[in-house]
């Protein structure tokens, strides 16, 4: 269960740089080279930020899964088996 979690968020995290950010960098660099308002601003900026944000909210998600499902199954193994949690 742990290792399918960590491949599913892995693929997610792969195709959202790999696929959209690097591709479209490699295929289209004017896409992100164009201003958002008329301004300085272009839309790599808002589309790495957000980038930035899905790895972040990712890895807080994986890491309450683990706290909340993954620890009490630790502990009912542990307890099923007669061992002590150090």
């Amino acid at each position: 269960m742990r290792s399918t979690y960590g491949w599913v968020f892995s693929a997610i995290i792969l195709v959202a740089y790999y696929v959209g950010f690097i591709g479209i960098i490699a295929f289209d660099k004017q896409l992100f080279a164009q201003s958002i308002s008329g301004g300085a601003m272009t839309w790599g900026i808002p589309v790495g930020f957000g980038l930035m944000i899905l790895i972040i909210a990712l890895t807080g998600i994986y890491i309450w899964i683990a706290n909340s499902k993954f620890d009490a199954m630790e502990r009912s193994l542990l307890n099923d088996v007669g061992a002590t949690h150090e």
